[in-house]
C-alpha cells in the first residue's frame, strides 16, 4: 500500500476460522469480513471454505463487482449472515455467486443484498438456512434485476415454504431442497428428492476432514475415490466408485453400487464388475476388470445342443453343446443325413439264368419289389427299351424278349430292376447255339442208314392206303 490505497481487487479469503464473542455480536458493526468504501468498488472478491461463529454479520460488502461467497459454515449472527449492501455511489455489479454455505441461528434476514438491479447475474442456490429468518420468516431480500438473471433454486429454507422465504415473488423459486454441493457439515436432512448424497474423508494435513457431498459432486467425488476409501451413501439408488473402494449403504433400502444390489445397512468392497462372462469348461461367472479376483454370479453351465450344418438326404450334418448363458462351447456331433435306407430288393427266381441263341424262348426274372414302383430294367447298366422286354405285377415279373436277347453277345451279362427306391441285380448267361450236322458226313453211317429204312416205310404206307380207298369205291 502507498499513500493510503487499500487493496481493493482480487481479494481472497480462503480457508479461515473466524471466533466471535457472544458478548460483542449484538453490536452493530462486529463483522468478521467488512468491505466497505462509499466511493470505492470492490472487485472481483471471493470468500471459501471458512467458518464464521458469533457476529453481528459474517460478511458486509458495500459496492462490489463480482463476488463468491461458497462453502462456508455460519453459526450465530445478530444481523445477517451475508449482506450484500450498496452506498450512494457504488451499487452492486457484476456477477454474485452465493452458494453451498451451512447458514445457522441468524437472528434476521440470512442473506441481505441491497441495490442489485445493474448485477449481471444473481446466483443463490445449494445453501441450507436452519433456524434463520426475521420476524416474519423471509430468509432473502434485495433489490434483484430482471427474474431472468436470477436463480434462487435448490435452497433449503429452514423448513418454510418459499413465500415465507422470498418475499419478492418475481424471483421467487420453485424448488427446496439442496440438489448439488460439497459441505462440511452434514446435511442429508436437507436435500431434494431424487438427488444422491454421499459422505467420505479426506486427510488435511495430519487430520482427515469428512465431507457431504450431493448430486454432481456426489458423484464427482465417488468416482475419484482411491482404493481403500470408504463411501456412504445416504440418498440415492445407485452409485459407481473404482474397484476396492469401501462403499457403506445408509439409504435405508437397497442400493446398486458397480451394478450389484447391496443391502441397507450393509457394507461392500466394489469391484468393476464386468458384465462380459468369463468361464471354463466347468461354469461361467463375472469377474472384476481390474484385480480379475472377485467373481459374482458363478454358476454351472447350461448345456443345448445348437445345429451347425442341417443335415441333407445324402450328407450328415454336424452340431455342438452350447451354454444357454455364456459362450462357452462343449461336445460336437454329427447329425444323421435325413435319406431313408433304401429297401433291400433282390431276385427271388430266374437268377443266374441262361438262354441259348438260335432259338425262340424268352428269359424271366421275378423281383420282391412292389410293381407300383417299378420304373424299367437295366442290361449291363443300360436302360432297356419297353419294348425289349415284359413286365407285370406278382411282385414284379420281368420277362426278356428272345428278340432282345438275339441281339446280345454270348456270353455273362448283368440283368437290373429299376424300382422308385432302389433296386437290384441277378447274372445271366447268352449261349452259343447247337452246331448242325454237315452234309456227306461219313462219320455216321448208322444213323443215316436208319433215317433211309424210316423213309421207305413211310412211301409204303401211303401207296397202300390209296389203293384200298380206291378198291372201296
Amino acid at each position: 500500500m502507498q499513500n493510503g490505497d487499500a487493496v481493493n481487487t482480487g481479494i481472497r479469503v480462503l480457508n479461515c476460522v473466524f471466533e466471535g464473542n457472544a458478548t460483542e455480536m449484538v453490536a452493530n458493526g462486529y463483522v468478521a469480513i467488512k468491505l466497505k468504501a462509499d466511493s470505492r468498488v470492490f472487485e472481483d472478491i471471493e470468500v471459501s471454505g471458512c467458518r464464521f461463529t458469533n457476529y453481528f454479520q459474517g460478511i458486509y460488502t458495500q459496492g462490489t463487482d463480482g463476488l463468491q461467497v461458497k462453502n462456508n459454515v455460519f453459526n450465530g449472527t445478530t444481523h445477517n449472515a451475508i449482506a450484500v449492501q450498496t452506498g450512494a455511489s457504488n451499487e452492486v455489479r457484476g456477477e454474485v455467486v452465493i452458494e453451498e454455505n451451512i447458514i445457522k441461528n441468524a437472528n434476521d434476514r440470512a442473506i441481505r443484498l441491497g441495490n442489485a438491479a445493474a448485477a449481471e447475474k444473481i446466483t443463490i442456490q445449494n445453501n441450507v438456512m436452519v433456524n434463520s429468518g426475521d420476524a416474519d420468516g423471509e430468509l432473502i431480500k434485495g433489490n434483484f434485476p430482471n427474474s431472468s438473471v436470477v436463480s434462487l433454486e435448490h435452497n433449503y429454507w429452514a423448513g418454510k415454504d418459499v413465500s415465507t422465504a422470498v418475499a419478492n415473488e418475481e424471483v421467487r423459486p420453485q424448488t427446496t431442497g439442496i440438489a448439488g454441493g460439497t459441505f462440511n457439515e452434514p446435511v442429508i436432512e436437507y436435500v431434494a428428492q431424487g438427488s444422491t448424497a454421499i459422505s467420505y474423508a479426506v486427510t488435511e494435513g495430519e487430520a482427515p476432514t469428512t465431507l457431504y457431498a450431493v448430486g454432481n459432486d456426489a458423484e464427482t467425488a465417488a468416482n475419484n475415490a482411491i482404493a481403500g476409501a470408504t463411501i456412504t451413501v445416504f440418498k440415492g439408488d445407485s452409485i459407481t466408485v473404482p474397484d476396492q473402494v469401501n462403499v457403506i449403504n445408509q439409504t435405508g433400502g437397497d442400493i446398486t453400487v458397480n451394478g450389484a444390489t447391496v443391502a441397507n445397512n450393509q457394507q461392500v468392497e466394489a469391484h468393476s464388475i464386468s458384465t462380459d462372462w468369463t468361464y471354463n469348461n466347468a461354469a461361467h461367472w463375472h469377474e472384476c476388470s481390474v484385480c480379475h479376483q472377485k467373481k459374482t454370479g458363478e454358476a454351472p453351465h447350461t448345456l443345448e445342443w445348437k445345429v451347425d450344418k442341417e443335415p441333407t438326404e445324402t450328407e450328415n450334418g454336424s452340431k455342438h453343446e452350447e451354454c444357454t448363458v455364456c459362450d462357452y462351447m462343449g461336445a460336437t456331433g454329427e447329425i444323421p443325413a435325413t435319406g431313408e435306407t433304401p429297401p433291400a430288393y433282390q431276385i427271388i427266381q430266374g437268377a443266374n439264368g441262361s438262354w441259348t441263341q438260335n432259338t425262340d424262348g424268352t428269359l424271366a426274372f421275378r423281383a420282391n419289389g412292389p410293381f407300383d414302383k417299378f420304373t424299367g430294367v437295366k442290361v449291363d447298366g443300360r436302360l432297356l427299351n419297353a419294348g425289349s422286354y415284359t413286365a407285370k405285377s406278382d411282385s414284379t415279373v420281368i420277362t426278356l424278349k428272345a428278340g432282345y436277347l438275339k441281339t446280345l453277345s454270348n456270353g455273362a451279362h448283368t440283368l437290373t430292376v429299376v424300382y422308385t427306391d432302389g433296386e437290384c441285380s441277378t447274372g445271366f448267361t447268352v449261349k452259343a447255339a447247337a452246331a448242325l450236322p454237315k452234309t456227306g458226313d461219313a462219320g455216321q453211317p448208322a444213323l443215316w442208314l436208319a433215317l433211309l429204312a424210316l423213309a421207305a416205310a413211310g412211301l409204303s404206307a401211303a401207296l397202300y392206303g390209296k389203293k384200298s380207298c380206291g378198291g372201296k369205291a
